[in-house]
């Protein structure tokens, strides 16, 4: 079981700035605990929010677009980050992410001080009951009542209890639909964040997740290819750590020509959008 607090925290290498360049240096241990194919580019995202978050003096996150460059894997990483554009109430900040000599995941994200403003809601409701009223996986593995595979034995499952909120019942016999997945998400051991932007991991990784899941509901078994997302952006509207809960949903609105897009939603126990995003897939057959 991984925990996103430790397992995103960062120890400062050397002063800031100590070359005269205004570059912050990390170093972390990217941990096996996340591991989907390669490491998880949400928790790849929440490594490069982190890290943002610890080199600008402005409290909350409010955009990123990140590059996943390669995939990540257990083991020392080193992250760099520096300052691109300050104003009084919000700051671009440059990630990169490296390991073994190679590039991993490269972007931008922007902090901000939320001021006085206009204010509205257009978000709708939000596509689910709460969280509780679904039965978790595993309560829905126990009492299906035709044969199917067992619960995803990756280790990144086990970083949540996860109540899936449109379950199929026999995933080897089920027809094409619409290219849509989401589950209701708790992270384990430890739910929320007070930091801003190690919270927002949490919604980052949630906004990740169901790139791949909302694209294989398009086609009926067998699944022969994998679909690994090469971006993710992901716009902040609000504050998270109120939510313990986290609506994580997916849409693949279009693959074509060996790739496909996909966009993303994050939703609170109480119904209010926190944020939404999206990413592209390179669509690659198994084999």
């Amino acid at each position: 079981m991984g925990d996103l607090g430790t397992d995103t925290a960062l120890a400062p290498l050397g002063p800031a700035g100590e070359d005269g360049d205004g570059v912050r240096r990390f170093g972390l241990d990217l941990s096996d605990d996340w591991r989907i194919w390669t490491l998880n580019g949400g928790y790849v995202a929440a490594v490069a929010l982190r890290a943002a978050g610890a080199a600008t003096e402005l409290p909350t996150p409010g955009a990123m677009s990140l590059q996943l460059v390669r995939g990540a894997v257990a083991g020392p990483a080193e992250v760099r980050v520096r300052s691109v554009r300050r104003t009084r109430t919000a700051e671009c900040l440059a990630v990169e992410l490296d390991q073994s000599g190679g590039r991993v995941a490269e972007g931008h994200v922007w902090a901000v001080d939320h001021g006085a403003g206009p204010e509205h809601d257009d978000a709708g409701e939000r596509p689910a009951d709460g969280p509780l009223t679904y039965p978790t996986i595993e309560e829905r593995v126990a009492s299906r009542t035709v044969e199917g595979p067992p619960p995803p034995d990756f280790p990144f499952w086990r970083n949540f209890e996860t109540r899936p909120i449109d379950w199929i019942e026999d995933w080897n016999d089920r027809t094409a639909g619409p290219a849509v997945a989401g589950d209701w998400l708790r992270f384990v051991p430890v739910a929320t964040f007070d930091d801003p932007f190690l919270d927002a991991g949490r919604v980052a990784v949630a906004l990740d997740l169901y790139s791949f899941p909302s694209m294989t509901r398009a086609y009926a078994p067998p699944i022969e290819w994998i679909a690994p997302n090469v971006d993710l952006h992901c716009t902040f509207h609000r504050p998270s750590s109120g939510s313990e809960w986290i609506l994580g949903r997916g849409h693949t609105p279009v693959a074509a020509a060996g790739t496909a897009g996909f966009t993303a939603e994050a939703w609170s126990e109480d119904g209010r959008l926190l944020a939404s995003g999206g990413g592209k897939m390179l669509v690659r057959t198994v084999g």
